[in-house]
């Protein structure tokens, strides 16, 4: 799903092959067209992240016919971290550390479609459906920090009735259904195609695509949020940030340089800014003893403490002493 100046990754035979069945049937293209628009792109892990996930407390929740996985750490208020397109919940994982040092709880999960969750379509609608059901299942959510088609996601399930204190959006798309436009054209798919293809998903997700603009969602909305966004993202335009931004009450824009579109959710100014928007008025943790650690959970129960994570995430060289 990319759309500011790159165009989606689509393998030639993939493309050669689409066309030769439009030719054909533009129904059967229809729907070749939305199975490969709404198929995330499965990524392998990194190291950090797959180390970030074995720390946590799984938990297994059905979503619809699927079943999500999901991970939480520590204990207080709890705050939702929510990978984009693509991601997983590992991705987010820089922000546990200090947030779990502040006294906060800590959630993610993939979504359907992704990681560790069961395989198959995804959208926008499904990620907002997953959301709730995580919140639902694992408590209120004092903030909500998402990434990228996460962020879209929050506001729809934010718009359905899910409530928190507080958003942070990294990186949000506008308007994820127009990455179509880009998509359609990268396939070499006729508009008459896309728009049988729109049809047919707008019938699967129970959503039309014009009901799913963020800028539209975010005027109604109260709680306050923090909007980051690079100027320099290729993948989904500063624009979009500034526009979610513009039509929120109250929100705050923060532009950063070179980051691009994933080095929002690791640099550490961000990372910085952000815990402090999410924990502001929150009272001071009671700090853990010598003898004590924070849970955080895993499968043995034993767990590591915030700054035990915080080591074995971003202290590589010290991992092993």
């Amino acid at each position: 799903m990319t759309r500011n100046g790159k165009r989606p990754g689509i393998p030639i035979l993939v493309r050669h092959g689409f066309r030769a069945v439009q030719a054909i049937s533009p129904a059967l293209a229809a729907g070749a067209a939305e199975r490969l628009f709404f198929t995330p792109p499965r990524r392998g892990d990194t190291p950090e992240t797959e180390a970030f996930l074995a720390t946590g407390e799984r938990f297994i929740l059905p979503v619809g016919q699927r079943t999500v996985m999901g991970w939480r750490w520590g204990s207080g208020p709890v705050v939702y971290l929510a990978h984009g397109w693509g991601g997983r919940g590992g991705r987010l994982g820089a922000f546990a550390p200090p947030l779990l040092a502040a006294g906060c709880a800590v959630v993610t999960w993939d979504a359907p479609g992704h990681g560790a969750s069961d395989r198959g379509l995804s959208s926008m609608p499904d990620f907002a459906r997953t959301l709730t059901a995580v919140v639902a299942s694992q408590g209120p959510a004092h903030a909500i920090v998402a990434h990228s088609m996460g962020a879209s996601a929050a506001t729809l399930a934010a718009s359905l009735g899910v409530a928190t204190d507080r958003f942070v959006f990294l990186a949000p798309a506008a308007n994820p259904p127009a990455f179509a436009t880009a998509f359609g054209r990268a396939l070499g798919a006729r508009p008459e195609v896309m728009d049988r293809a729109r049809v047919r998903s707008e019938r699967r997700i129970r959503f039309s695509w014009a009901g799913l603009d963020v800028p539209q969602m975010a005027e109604r909305m109260s709680a306050p949020l923090l909007v980051v966004h690079d100027r320099g993202d290729l993948v989904v335009a500063f624009a979009d940030g500034e526009r979610i931004a513009a039509a929120w009450p109250g929100a705050r824009l923060v532009e950063t340089e070179g980051l691009g579109h994933g080095g929002v959710v690791r640099d550490a100014r961000v990372v910085a800014e952000v815990v402090d928007f999410v924990t502001a008025g929150m009272p001071r943790p009671v700090p853990v003893g010598a003898g004590r650690r924070a849970q955080v959970g895993g499968t043995t129960g034993a767990g590591l403490g915030a700054v035990e994570l915080d080591r074995y995430l971003f202290q590589r060289e010290l991992r092993w002493a």
